[in-house]
């Protein structure tokens, strides 16, 4: 029973550590990106939103907790500047963190998010 107990409240701290990383969205300090990802955690798919100020080259990929890339959903694309979103499809993701990375004029930005399967 105790290890059932610990399982759980291992498991709320890291939904409650990622849900309150996930109020804390990138912004870049020169103010040229905005940058979220919810829901956090997710279970099937989740969202991205970045808004671009000037026009730049932008490249998303998702990586594993070990740097591995796992996806790449943009690849240097030309992008004007505007607001813009994406969905992560995490179906074939297994349970665990994975990053969103935004590759932005040639800065990057991550977001931390988690994938659990029930």
């Amino acid at each position: 029973m105790k290890t059932k107990n610990y399982k759980l409240v291992l498991l709320l701290m890291v939904i409650f550590s990622v849900a309150f990383s996930a109020c804390s969205n990138s912004v870049n300090p020169d103010k040229n990106i905005y940058f979220g990802i919810y829901p956090n955690p997710c279970t099937s798919s989740t969202q991205g939103h970045f808004t671009l100020t000037t026009d730049m080259m932008v490249t998303i990929t998702i990586a594993d907790n070990y740097g591995r890339e796992v996806l790449k959903l943009t690849n240097n694309k030309i992008t004007s500047k505007g607001s813009y979103g994406f969905i992560v499809n995490c179906e074939s993701l297994p349970s665990g963190v994975y990053n969103c990375i935004l590759n932005a004029g040639g800065k990057i930005y991550i977001q931390e998010f988690t994938v659990i399967k029930i």
